[in-house]
């Protein structure tokens, strides 16, 4: 599993479980009358809305891994395998792609490290 196979399992499960939940409410409360039963959907719609909130707040922060950290880790089959073609040839892709449409919009690592180096 990766980070992100492990994240959607999670959802998954969470979403399972949500669902459950919601069937069973709607179960046991069957006889009520609408505007109780909206009241209580509500509730819960309410308590998991903040339940998510605080979840959200426990996450991590991770530093971006710099392209040249990903890259230099790579060996020349695994960036094969990844983009489709050789560095060289991807590195030409690059500088074909930055002179057609800029700096600014290519946004490269060097050029992105000034901008940042540039605000401090």
């Amino acid at each position: 599993y990766n980070i992100q196979e492990k994240d959607r399992v999670k959802q998954r499960k969470h979403m399972k479980n949500v669902m459950t939940k919601v069937l069973l409410i709607l179960n046991e409360l069957n006889d009520l009358e609408d505007n109780n039963l909206i009241l209580l959907l509500q509730k819960n719609y309410h308590r998991l809305k903040l339940r998510r909130h605080l979840v959200s707040k426990q996450r991590r922060c991770r530093q971006r891994k710099s392209w040249n950290d990903f890259q230099s880790k790579l060996t020349d089959r695994q960036f094969r395998r990844y983009f489709r073609m050789h560095r060289d040839c991807f590195d030409f892709l690059c500088h074909r792609i930055k002179e057609n449409v800029g700096e600014d919009e290519f946004k490269s690592e060097s050029f992105l490290r000034h901008l940042v180096d540039d605000d401090k």
